[in-house]
């Protein structure tokens, strides 16, 4: 039975934008400079990276619910990555609580994209968290498979090929 929220509804957003995002936070904010230009042109628009970073997150979930070993991402990754992001001083915790949910739509098979649109429009509160919550599970995929940046290259080659 297909939701509203079904993953295949959900349009990918600007994934490249948000692997430039993740890649950023990965070198310090080097290549942020990059993302800044495409901003700039006004090429990317924050929305399409908010859904690309969706995109991700639902894409990392799957990865990690078929790789954690005898437990679901569900009980396993969900609490350990809740823990991390309530650890950054900045982040509301009402936004890390919709990133909760967020989680939980992509371990479900659900889009977080469009079950965080049933809520309204999102809040630049919740801007930061979308981002670091990405970053977290692409950097537990690299924990996974010990490879530090397998995650964002893995990805990355995936939407390359398919163009």
């Amino acid at each position: 039975m297909t939701t509203p929220c079904d993953a295949s509804h959900a349009p990918a957003g600007d994934v490249a934008a948000a692997l430039i995002v993740l890649d950023a936070l990965n070198r310090d904010f080097e290549s942020s400079s990059e993302l800044d230009a495409l901003i700039a042109d006004g090429d990317v628009e924050p929305q399409d990276v908010l859904a690309g970073l969706a995109t991700l997150i639902y894409t990392f979930i799957t990865v990690l619910n078929r790789n954690v070993g005898d437990t679901d991402a569900l009980h396993s990754v969900v609490p350990a990555v809740i823990t991390r992001l309530r650890g950054i001083e900045y982040l509301q915790p009402e936004a890390v609580a919709m990133m909760a949910g967020a989680m939980t739509a992509a371990c479900l098979g659900l889009s977080p994209n469009l079950w965080r649109e049933q809520y309204g429009k999102m809040r630049p509160i919740e801007y930061l968290p979308w981002t670091f919550t990405a970053w977290l599970l692409a950097d537990l995929i690299d924990t996974v498979f010990e490879q530090p940046g397998y995650a964002i290259n893995a990805v990355t080659a995936l939407f390359t090929t398919s163009d």
